[in-house]
């Protein structure tokens, strides 16, 4: 295939274009594929032979070559490799086919290209025992290194030199660190850090300690059976925080003046109410704030006040009867309220006096899985009468199994919609331009 090469088909001449195009936007091209598509381009002619050993992406993944073979393809792609450096290098693997010093070896080679974003899935096969993932010390000191992302459940050891000077996103997935302040030492080198996902699941006391200046987004997930965790939090740039703990026993959060939004989903006994009244506390500053239905269980009093929150989202199943009116009451901000209902406890009553967010920028009522209980229709009752500012209530009714039609479907007809529309509609309003509507 010639460049602007013309082939004559009867009285048709074809041009090649594509391959007229420059090395860079070929490779730019190229950089969208699979590692494997790319270099199976190199069949195409002499142009193309060596255009994939300057692509500064690598896919690498062992789904897409399930034979013994997939090592060697790797490494000779690694070795072959001419950019001056790696964007991205993503590498999906088990241990089934690779070993950990494979791994290593990679991990390596693509240091050695100026790697800028790394992502390694390194699966745990039942049917070998490979032992740790001791990643070479070079990974720990990459001056390029600006996303790191690992997903493995074998045991990993953090050197005691990590100098990550560019690192600005880290995600840890169900990574087994070999020792308790692995977590501590992986972070007090990396001083540009903004983003840090972290999953685990432990069977032993632990304690999570993020104590990182610089980061903005932080992301954990903590699975526990019968063992004490504690978290502590001490990030005072953090505008984001999403927390989902089992079992939690103690939280500490510290130093939070920029958090803006944070999703909470923790499930603690009663016996630990405490703790998660210190949880809410920590939380006192943020603007959006989601929270699952185990932590409204147990809470009542005792809630802090929320002086800059302007959407709450909260599940309600099993929760104390005075829980929403003391929240509401200490959301003086507030304007969009989402309420998601589980069982078929009261979760409502009304308060002695009218929470002042309803009389003030409160626009927005949506109510997710509605029953047609007695406290749903007086909730909804009572914010249509004292919410002088309301825009739009929306109210999604609660779906039931049907075993004729083997899905979901809703409780309530249409007939019955009709009627529920027609009591929610004789409340009196305190905003008139309000618009009511079922789903």
């Amino acid at each position: 295939m010639r460049s602007s090469a013309e082939r004559s088909e009867g009285n048709i001449t074809a041009i090649d274009r594509l391959s007229d195009l420059p090395d860079s936007v070929l490779c730019h091209i190229l950089s969208f594929l699979p590692t494997r598509l790319s270099v199976a381009t190199s069949i195409l002619s002499t142009r193309w032979r060596l255009l994939w050993t300057l692509v500064p992406n690598l896919e690498l993944d062992q789904d897409l070559d399930k034979s013994s073979s997939f090592v060697d393809v790797v490494s000779r792609v690694l070795i072959l490799h001419k950019a001056q450096s790696i964007r991205r290098c993503r590498l999906i693997c088990s241990e089934y086919y690779c070993k950990p010093t494979h791994v290593n070896t990679w991990v390596s080679a693509a240091v050695g290209l100026n790697v800028e974003e790394l992502d390694i899935s390194y699966r745990r096969s039942l049917l070998v025992d490979a032992g740790f993932i001791g990643f070479p010390s070079s990974l720990f000191t990459c001056k390029t290194l600006v996303v790191l992302k690992l997903d493995s459940s074998m045991p990993f050891r953090v050197p005691l030199c990590v100098q990550l000077p560019l690192l600005n996103i880290l995600h840890l997935i169900r990574v087994e660190f070999v020792y308790d302040n692995s977590l501590q030492r992986f972070l007090s080198g990396c001083p540009a850090l903004e983003d840090l996902d972290v999953d685990r699941n432990v069977d032993v006391n632990y304690t999570c300690k993020i104590n990182v200046p610089t980061l903005k987004r932080l992301k954990i997930r903590i699975s526990s059976v019968f063992t004490k965790v504690k978290i502590e939090i001490n990030t005072p740039s953090l505008e984001y925080l999403n927390l989902s703990a089992c079992d939690c026993q103690e939280f500490i959060l510290e130093r939070l003046p920029n958090l803006v939004e944070a999703n909470v989903h923790v499930y603690s006994g009663a016996g630990y109410t405490d703790e998660i009244i210190n949880l809410f506390k920590g939380l006192n500053n943020v603007k959006f704030l989601e929270l699952s239905e185990h932590i409204t269980r147990y809470l009542s009093f005792d809630l802090p006040q929320f002086h800059n929150l302007v959407s709450l989202k909260i599940s309600v199943g099993s929760c104390d009867e005075q829980f929403l009116p003391n929240l509401l009451e200490n959301c003086c901000k507030l304007e969009d309220l989402v309420i998601e209902k589980s069982g078929s406890q009261s979760c409502w009553a009304a308060p002695k006096h009218v929470p002042i967010c309803l009389s003030m920028n409160f626009t927005s009522f949506y109510f997710g899985e509605y029953q047609g209980l007695k406290d749903e229709l007086e909730l909804a009752g009572y914010i249509l009468k004292h919410a002088i500012h309301l825009k739009t209530m929306t109210i999604r009714c609660a779906k039931v199994w049907d075993s004729d039609d083997d899905d979901y479907v809703d409780k309530f007809g249409f007939g019955e919609k009709f009627c529920l529309l027609k009591k929610l509609s004789m409340f009196p309003r305190g905003s008139k331009s309000c618009q009511l509507s079922f789903e």
